[in-house]
């Protein structure tokens, strides 16, 4: 159960994180190529 438990969460948490780097990519970057350019 606790390694079932480990795993779940575990891949849970991945897919979280893989979801939010997702979001993050495609709202950010024409924001910061943008600043980037001005810079």
């Amino acid at each position: 159960m606790c390694k079932q438990c480990v795993f779940l969460c575990g891949y849970v948490i991945g897919n979280l994180f893989k979801f939010l780097t997702f979001v993050y990519i495609r709202h950010r970057p024409r924001r910061g190529y943008r600043s980037q350019e001005e810079f």
